[in-house]
C-alpha cells in the first residue's frame, strides 16, 4: 500500500514553515521507531490542513481522496461524515464488521499576538524533550495541537493504509468513520445515518486522553447559550476629569477542556472578573460597564477575559477594595493551581458608551450566580489512586458584550452529567436565573454513555493493552461528551470503547501528546482488528 517516504515528508511545508514563525524540530527529533514514525507520519499531513470545526471540508476531501488511491470505498455524507469501507483480507469476509471512528475537526486555540490563522494556517508541529522527562509532541505554541482527534485519526490511517508495522495485518471488513463538527455539539455523529452502524458489531473510538484508560462509558452534554438585550447609553460628563475608565483583565490562566480539565481546580477566568464586578456593585461603587468579553467556546474553560468599568475618580479606594479581594481569591485559592495566569488593570480613555445600568446589574449578577465546575462525582474510579469520575459540572464557558458595538448579550456555557437527577437541577438553577436576569436561552443536548464493565470488547482491548504494554489498563468513564453516546441512541446494539495516546492540555496551546504512548496505541488498534478477525 502506498505510504508516505521520509524525504517527502522532511520536505514538506509543516516542516519548512515559510510563514516566520517558530521552525519545527521534527528534522532533527524523528523518532527511530518505525510505527511511531508511521503514525506521526500520518499525524503531520493532517496537520498540514486547517481544520478547525467548520473548516473540516479540505481535510475529509484529502483523507477521500487518499483511501480511494488505494482503491477502497470511500464516501463523504451531507455533514461532512467521511466513511470508508475496507474489504476483508481473504477468508475473513465473515468476521464481524468492525469500524474505527474518530473526529476530524479540532478546536484552534490561539495564543494571543501569535498571528496564527486557523482559517487558512496549519499546525507546525514541535518534539520536545527538554521540558520534561518524557519527550512530547506539541505545537510550536502560537496554536492548539490538534492532537484532539488528529492523534487517533493518524492511527487509524497508519493501519488501514498498511504503515510501518501494520504491512502483516489480517483483518474482517472493517469501516473507518470520520465525524465532522464533534467540537461543536456533535454534528457529524448526530447527523449519520443509522445505515452506516446497523452493519457494524464493534466500534472503537479512537478520542481517547488517556493510553492507561479504556473508556467504556461517557458524559452526556448541553450546550447553552443565553442571549439578553444590550442596551447602550451615551455617556455624558459634567466634568471629564472627575472620571476615569480603567480595562480589568484577569489573563495568561492555563484553561481547558470544560471535561478533562473541570477537576483541576483552574481559574475561570470569566467568573472571576464577574466576582470582581459583583464586589464593585455589592462594595457600593456606582460604576458603569463598557464592556465585558472573555473565553472562546461553550466547552473551553476560560483562561483570558476583561472588563472595561467606568467611575468617579473619587471611588477609587472602593474599587482598589474590590481588586485587593480578586487578587486574594487567585492567590489562595489557586495559587497552587493555576499559579502562571495574572490580574492585570491599566487606565485607558473614557469610552463613549456603555450598558444601561439595569441592563450591566442583570449581567453581572446573571454570570456571578450561574454555578461553574464540579457539581457532583461518581462512584467509577479513574485510577488506582485517583479520585472518582465526575459525575456532573458546569462550564461558564465566554461572555461577550460590548456598549461600544451594541451586539446582543451572550453567555455560553456548557453542562455535563451522567445522571439525569443531577442534570435537572442545574438546568432549574440556570433557567430561574436566566428568568430573573431577563435572558432567553437556547440548547442542544445528548444523551450520557452507561458505563458498562460487561463488555466483550472492554474486555478483550483490556486483554490486548496487557499484551502490548505489560501494564493493567483501568477500565472507565470519562467526563467528556463522547460521539459513542450518539452512536447508541441509533443503535442500541453496538459493542463500543474508546482509546487514545497520552494527551495533556486539549483546547489549549499548551496542547502536548507523549511521544512514547503513539506506539501503543497503534498497536492495540492492530491487536483488535486481528482479533475482531479470529471470529469468522
Amino acid at each position: 500500500m502506498a505510504m508516505y517516504d521520509r524525504e517527502s515528508l522532511l520536505n514538506d511545508r509543516n516542516i519548512d514553515n515559510p510563514t516566520g514563525s517558530p521552525r519545527s524540530n521534527i528534522r532533527e527529533k524523528w523518532p527511530e521507531d518505525p510505527v511511531t514514525a508511521g503514525v506521526l507520519t500520518e499525524f503531520l499531513k493532517i496537520c498540514e490542513i486547517p481544520h478547525g470545526s467548520g473548516n473540516e471540508q479540505a481535510l475529509a476531501e484529502a483523507l477521500r481522496d487518499r483511501l480511494d488511491s488505494l482503491g477502497f470505498e470511500t464516501r463523504i455524507d451531507g455533514a461532512g461524515n467521511l466513511i470508508c469501507d475496507i474489504p476483508a483480507s481473504p477468508g475473513l469476509e465473515k468476521a464481524p464488521l468492525l469500524a474505527f471512528q474518530g473526529h476530524i475537526d479540532m478546536v484552534c486555540a490561539v495564543r494571543e499576538g501569535s498571528g496564527w490563522n486557523p482559517s487558512e494556517d496549519g499546525v507546525t508541529v514541535r518534539i520536545d524533550d527538554e521540558t520534561s522527562s518524557r519527550p512530547l509532541i506539541c505545537s510550536d505554541g502560537r496554536s492548539s495541537l490538534g492532537a484532539d482527534c488528529g492523534m487517533g485519526d493518524a492511527a487509524v490511517m497508519w493501519l488501514v493504509t498498511g504503515g510501518a508495522g501494520a504491512e502483516d495485518l489480517v483483518h474482517g471488513p472493517l469501516r473507518v468513520i470520520f465525524t465532522a463538527g464533534e467540537e461543536v455539539g456533535l454534528i457529524g455523529a448526530s447527523a449519520i445515518s443509522p445505515d452506516e452502524l446497523r452493519d457494524v458489531k464493534y466500534l472503537v473510538n479512537v478520542d481517547g486522553f488517556s493510553g492507561n484508560r479504556i473508556v467504556a462509558g461517557s458524559a452526556g452534554g448541553r450546550r447553552e447559550t443565553y442571549t439578553g438585550r444590550c442596551i447602550s447609553e451615551d455617556l455624558v460628563f459634567e466634568n471629564r476629569s472627575d472620571y476615569c475608565a480603567f480595562e480589568f483583565s484577569v489573563t495568561g490562566f492555563h484553561g481547558g477542556h470544560s471535561g478533562y480539565d473541570i477537576d483541576k481546580h483552574r481559574v475561570n477566568a470569566v467568573k472571576m472578573i464577574a466576582a470582581l464586578l459583583k464586589d464593585m456593585k455589592d462594595s457600593g461603587l456606582d460604576y458603569r460597564l463598557a464592556a465585558f468579553n472573555g473565553g472562546t467556546h461553550h466547552n473551553v474553560i476560560p483562561g483570558n477575559a476583561s472588563a472595561v468599568v467606568v467611575f468617579r475618580r473619587s471611588d477609587m479606594i472602593i474599587a482598589q477594595k474590590s481588586m485587593q479581594m480578586l487578587m486574594y481569591i487567585l492567590t489562595s485559592k489557586y495559587g497552587e493551581t493555576d499559579w502562571a495566569g495574572r490580574f492585570v488593570f491599566h487606565e485607558i480613555a473614557l469610552p463613549k458608551k456603555a450598558l444601561g445600568k439595569q441592563c450591566a446589574s442583570d449581567l453581572v449578577d446573571f454570570v456571578h450566580g450561574v454555578p461553574d465546575g464540579v457539581y457532583a462525582y461518581t462512584d467509577i474510579p479513574q485510577g488506582e489512586g485517583e479520585s472518582f469520575v465526575v459525575d456532573t459540572s458546569i462550564n461558564v464557558g465566554k461572555v461577550s458584550c460590548s456598549a461600544a458595538e451594541g451586539s446582543d448579550l451572550k453567555v455560553l456555557m456548557f453542562l455535563r452529567t451522567m445522571s439525569d437527577d443531577f442534570k435537572d437541577i442545574i438546568i432549574r438553577m440556570n433557567e430561574t436565573a436566566a428568568k430573573k436576569y431577563h435572558f432567553d436561552h437556547e440548547y442542544q443536548d445528548y444523551a450520557f454513555w452507561e458505563f458498562d464493565p460487561e463488555s466483550e470488547l472492554l474486555k478483550n482491548a483490556c486483554r490486548i493493552h496487557r499484551d502490548v504494554t505489560g501494564e493493567e489498563p483501568v477500565a472507565t468513564a470519562v467526563h467528556v461528551g463522547l460521539e459513542l453516546s450518539v452512536f447508541r441512541s441509533k443503535c442500541s446494539h453496538l459493542d463500543m470503547i474508546c482509546i487514545g495516546s497520552e494527551l495533556h492540555s486539549p483546547h489549549t496551546v499548551h496542547e502536548r501528546v507523549e511521544l512514547d504512548s503513539v506506539k501503543p496505541l497503534a498497536l492495540k488498534l492492530k491487536g483488535l482488528a486481528a482479533w475482531v478477525a479470529d471470529q469468522a
